[in-house]
């Protein structure tokens, strides 16, 4: 069910009206998801892939030590097998800037934690629940053109997980010519400050995808709100 078109300007009015919205470059949609998002990797395929805690040389997860150049080793020969790499519980630390091109498959309590001045960037799929994945002050890239959710940097304040996400697909190749889209869960999703949609062309698309009459997203202080039907 395709929902209906917002043009940017009109995102624009609705921030400045509020004085927490959303403004958008490019054009906005806010729209219910309708089967668009499929899962990948199913809880019964994990057994096919590496976890990198897989030994020799597994990554430790205790959120001191980097476990950077040990995740993009397991990474490398992951994606060489044409496997996931599984991500257990723990805190895996990024000391360095890294890609992984694996399919990630995150495991309950299971967070990549990046150093502030460093870049993880994910350029296969990671199709996973409405749980935290990242925390720490770096940067976060995913460039695979699947939907991000905000819940994966956290769910304690909405209004900075939200740009996060929207970061993370902002800071995509400018080649990478994907629309941008950011999905959200059967909740009230309430913003204390504006966002800001940048780093797409004119001609694209943002796509704010809700799940069902579930979803509300609403600014701060304020009766305007958009309801996901």
């Amino acid at each position: 069910m395709a929902g209906r078109q917002i043009p940017s300007s009109a995102a624009s009015v609705w921030g400045q009206r509020t004085g927490a919205g959303i403004h958008a470059q490019g054009r906005l949609a806010v729209i219910p998801i309708g089967g668009q998002f499929v899962p990948g990797t199913q809880w019964s395929d994990i057994m096919g892939g590496l976890s990198v805690k897989s030994l020799p040389n597994g990554a430790i997860g205790d959120g001191v030590t980097d476990d950077s150049d040990t995740i993009a080793a397991k990474d490398a020969a992951t994606a060489a097998a044409g496997k996931a790499l599984v991500i257990p519980p723990g805190t895996y630390r990024f000391a360095k800037s890294k890609t992984l091109s694996a399919a990630l498959q995150f495991m309950p309590g299971a967070i990549f934690s990046v150093d502030s001045g460093k870049t993880l960037t994910l350029s296969g799929s990671l199709n996973d629940g409405y749980t935290q994945r990242f925390s720490g002050s770096g940067t976060v890239t995913i460039t695979s053109g699947q939907p991000v959710r905000p819940e994966w940097w956290g769910s304690n304040n909405f209004t900075t997980s939200f740009q996060a996400a929207a970061n993370s697909i902002a800071a995509r190749d400018s080649s990478d010519k994907r629309t941008g889209r950011i999905e959200l869960g059967s909740t009230v999703y309430t913003l204390t400050d504006t966002i800001f949609l940048n780093g797409i062309s004119e001609d694209q698309t943002w796509v704010i995808e809700g799940n069902g009459r579930g979803t509300v997203l609403r600014p701060y202080k304020s009766t305007a709100f958009y309801m996901f039907k």
